[in-house]
């Protein structure tokens, strides 16, 4: 059975956030077994846990005697492993749009969402940002454009995509986008997906709906001692 090491403990300002949902999500939506491993944030810097993330980092995925790192990694070993990556050319295909998520957006996307938690523009960048994010978001606007999922059905190219832009959620950034926005909330509306956020919030101890929150929402919340 695989057993995951996810986050046993966040702060609930970013319940809902944190890049472990992406392997859960993944695993609920292939029905694959596994065990979780909560981990607070003392634990990330032991040896033990350096071992399995260099960069002490979650999540982490143990399988077999093969130690995962990487949540874009994890999620297209478990694509193969479940059988649905396809061949060669399928998997290419997948791991393009993976990679647009994840190096294309993501980065911009989690600087902007510094900022706005920090109400911040970094000395006038963030306008910059955002219109790298918005030239990311053209990309996929036009992807999405004649389909519903971001390769030829539900893949772990949509979970990516959907947990980069819920970075940004309540900001506005994505309006312009309209694929984009019915995409994201296609994805959203997964039972897996809903099914996860639950069970997070169940784990942390956080109200239910804390995970749905929006930035704005989490930004006028007291902030942690």
């Amino acid at each position: 059975m695989l057993t995951v090491q996810g986050f046993g403990r966040v702060p609930e300002l970013v319940a809902g956030l944190t890049r472990d949902l992406r392997v859960l999500w993944a695993l609920e939506e292939l029905g694959l077994p596994y065990e979780l491993e909560g981990l607070d944030f003392q634990h990330l810097a032991t040896p033990e846990h350096l071992a399995r993330s260099p960069f002490a980092q979650l999540p982490t995925v143990e399988d077999d005697g093969l130690t995962l790192s990487e949540s874009g990694e994890i999620l297209c070993y478990l694509a193969e492993k479940a059988g649905v990556a396809g061949d060669m050319r399928k998997r290419a295909e997948l791991n393009r749009w993976c990679f647009a998520a994840l190096s294309s957006l993501e980065p911009a996307v989690l600087v902007v969402n510094l900022m706005e938690f920090q109400n911040s523009d970094a000395g006038g960048m963030k306008p910059q940002l955002v219109k790298f994010v918005e030239r990311g978001l053209g990309g996929f606007e036009r992807r999405l454009a004649t389909r519903e999922f971001v390769v030829d059905e539900f893949s772990i190219a949509d979970i990516l995509l959907t947990t980069v832009l819920r970075q940004l959620d309540g900001l506005g950034i994505i309006d312009k986008f309209p694929h984009v926005v019915a995409h994201k909330q296609r994805c959203e509306a997964r039972p897996a997906f809903q099914r996860v956020l639950d069970a997070q919030e169940d784990r942390l101890g956080v109200p239910r709906g804390a995970a749905r929150r929006t930035i704005p929402e989490r930004r006028a919340m007291p902030r942690p001692s």
